[in-house]
């Protein structure tokens, strides 16, 4: 309870003391059957008296926790989370949609060097869509880590230059992550004051202390979100949830998963092929993913002692995915070694 309320009063300090307040971006200008948008589909501009929309490009270095931020905002696992950083490896839309009002999250992968990126044998994706997708926002958010003592203090080379290179009347707000893991909340008012200085980033809007994998001060950046879009028509339809299809947040989640159960490097090199997909009459989802390795004994190691790896990979899967597509699902994950040419 302690903790509560020193990271409370933290919080008002600060709206009490910035230099820039929520006017400084503002603007003057029921659920039904949800589903992923198909191939098919596209929703460029959607009509809606008083409708109201935003655009938010969330940024930051590998593993701050962005993608854990977007589902919770959302309250749908749509963004691919591990414990390894490069989980996300190309932009993502996530919607949130209430009442008149529109949010549009936009995931990207963790900003990295060419360097990084040659060395990781990382997708362009990693270099071109944060600065593509952060062009082309209504306002960005930054989420920082400050679980790490030796970086908390330091916001990131990468982050810094992208924010220097865009276009300066995109509004910025800091968000700083992972506020459970700090023992000494009286540590975030001193975080706070060098990260918005004149040697990194002084032109944060608004600042906001959260832990996303908990849900702590998730409301209150989702209300500041509502009342700062823009008067402007939708851009996707109230049941869409997500510009990902469901054979990508099903490989996707899957690869996710990977990264937490096996070690090294072998998530990384393993493919995945979706093999089957069904819906039933009842509403149930039914697939099949093929994980194929370059290697019998990478095989192996996925699958593990009397097949209790896989079967508790496959479990994990089945109960992400729910979260995500709000259905039964049945997951059979099969392993195959590929064969040498």
């Amino acid at each position: 309870m302690l903790c509560i309320i020193q990271k409370r009063i933290i919080q008002k300090t600060y709206c009490l003391t910035r230099q820039f307040t929520l006017r400084a971006i503002l603007y003057q200008e029921n659920q039904s059957e949800e589903y992923t948008l198909t191939p098919e589909t596209n929703f460029t501009s959607i009509r809606r008296e008083n409708a109201s929309f935003l655009r938010i490009a969330i940024i930051g270095a590998p593993n701050a926790g962005k993608s854990t931020l977007i589902n919770s905002l959302v309250d749908r696992s749509i963004c691919p989370t591990s414990s390894k950083v490069h989980t996300t490896q190309t932009k993502c839309d996530a919607v949130y949609s209430s009442e008149n009002t529109q949010l549009v999250f936009v995931d990207t992968p963790g900003l990295v060097t060419k360097h990084e990126k040659n060395r990781y044998k990382l997708s362009n994706s990693f270099e071109d869509d944060p600065k593509a997708s952060a062009n082309i926002a209504d306002i960005i958010g930054v989420v920082h880590d400050v679980s790490n003592r030796y970086t908390r203090n330091v916001l990131h080379s990468n982050v810094l230059n992208l924010l220097k290179s865009l276009q300066s009347e995109i509004p910025t707000i800091l968000i700083i992550n992972k506020i459970d893991k700090l023992k000494d909340k009286t540590k975030l008012l001193e975080i706070i004051r060098i990260l918005t200085s004149k040697t990194y980033w002084p032109n944060f809007s608004d600042v906001f202390l959260i832990s996303a994998l908990k849900s702590d001060g998730i409301n209150n950046l989702k209300e500041y979100l509502m009342y700062s879009a823009k008067s402007k028509n939708w851009q996707y339809n109230e049941e869409t949830y997500t510009d990902q299809s469901m054979e990508t947040i099903i490989k996707q989640t899957v690869r996710a998963k990977l990264m937490d159960f096996l070690p090294n490097e072998i998530p990384y090199m393993s493919h995945l092929t979706l093999e089957h997909l069904q819906k039933s009459s009842e509403g149930g989802i039914i697939a099949s993913v093929i994980i194929e390795n370059s290697t019998k004994k990478k095989s192996s190691i996925i699958i593990g002692k009397n097949a209790e790896r896989i079967k508790l990979i496959a479990q994990t899967c089945e109960k992400e995915l729910q979260y995500a597509l709000r259905a039964p699902v049945k997951l059979i994950l099969c392993i195959k070694t590929k064969k040498l040419t």
